[in-house]
């Protein structure tokens, strides 16, 4: 089936009802334009999609209410963006603007943006399935945590090829991206301008059961209390080939790490903490650092490297941080 035209103000009456706008069964679903707006549903106040497929070519689909997946709800269905908007959808609870529980979300192009949600996820919330970013953007969205994307279990899989993650805002933590257990693959694109009130003003990586992967992309301009662009308590967090900053915060501007991370060809530049570690700032657990550039970062106390734990350095270069008292305290 495809729809290019407006579909607004409809209500399920029941709690339990999905689908306040369109309800999709199998099958498949093309938007091409038009318009899905202001409507309301338990779940999927937009569009709900159970065990199909629907691609959102043009179009809007905006203002719509749930309490889950205000603007679309997938439950074992893929959803794919190539186009168009979600935008300007509230959840009271998770995931403001695409909610999935399994099955896949894509994001080619178009934006995700300005979308709410009261608890997770103001872009994007995944209980489980795959959430891919190739381009496009999931961009000015809000919530308690993960106020860009927020992936829940390790049966969630957050993967960032390219596009933009930028100017969403969290309440609590992760302001552009929060990780519960759930692994993350990055190879490319950009985390930019997102706040955390707490931890992780880029990404924040929670459980100590966590797998992160990064091989390539930007982290840029994005603050909170602790880890201004990524904060780390991952079993296992491999960050290469990333570029960290202009990040903001009060510890830990570029990273903020309490589980056991490696840095390969990083730089972190011009990032500032109020206090200290305004390049890392490692609360505990080892931190291996190999071809590294950390400079011309700020903090009051260690504008280089703040370290508690243990920081191994191979072919590292720390210079010319901005400080009051040292560029690195800590053994190294």
């Amino acid at each position: 089936h495809a729809f290019s035209s407006l579909i607004a103000h409809n209500r399920t009456l029941n709690a339990n009802q999905f689908g306040g706008g369109i309800y999709q069964q199998n099958g498949h679903v093309w938007l091409n334009g038009g318009t899905i707006y202001s409507n309301t549903s338990a779940y999927g106040g937009g569009l709900h999609i159970l065990q199909g497929q629907a691609t959102l070519q043009e179009g809007v689909i905006r203002q719509n209410a749930a309490q889950n997946g205000a603007g679309v709800h997938v439950i074992d269905g893929d959803f794919t963006q190539i186009g168009g908007s979600i935008m300007n959808n509230t959840a009271a609870w998770n995931g403001g603007g695409v909610f999935l529980a399994y099955g896949s979300f894509t994001l080619l192009g178009g934006q995700v943006i300005s979308n709410t949600a009261g608890e997770r996820g103001g872009g994007v919330c995944a209980q489980s399935g795959v959430v891919t970013l190739h381009d496009g953007e999931i961009s000015s969205n809000t919530a308690i945590n993960g106020g860009g994307v927020y992936a829940d279990t390790d049966m969630a899989l957050w993967r960032q090829l390219g596009g933009h993650v930028s100017n969403n805002y969290a309440s609590s933590q992760g302001g552009g991206v929060f990780l519960y257990t759930a692994p993350a693959e990055i190879s490319g694109g950009t985390v930019s301008g997102n706040r955390a009130l707490n931890f992780g003003g880029g990404v924040f990586v929670y459980d100590s059961n966590s797998v992160y992967s990064q091989t390539g992309g930007m982290l840029i301009d994005n603050s909170a209390d602790v880890g201004g662009a990524l904060y780390f308590g991952a079993r296992s967090a491999t960050v290469r080939n990333v570029a960290v900053v202009g990040n903001n915060a009060l510890r830990g501007a570029g990273v903020a790490n309490q589980g056991n991370l490696e840095l390969v060809n990083v730089t972190l530049s011009g990032n500032t903490a109020s206090d200290y570690g305004g390049g890392v700032y490692n609360i505990y657990g080892p931190v291996t650092a190999t071809n590294v550039t950390i400079a011309y970062n700020q903090g009051s106390t260690a504008g280089g490297i703040y370290d508690n734990h243990r920081f191994t350095v191979r072919n590292v270069i720390i210079a010319n941080n901005n400080i009051s008292h040292m560029d690195l305290w800590g053994i190294i």
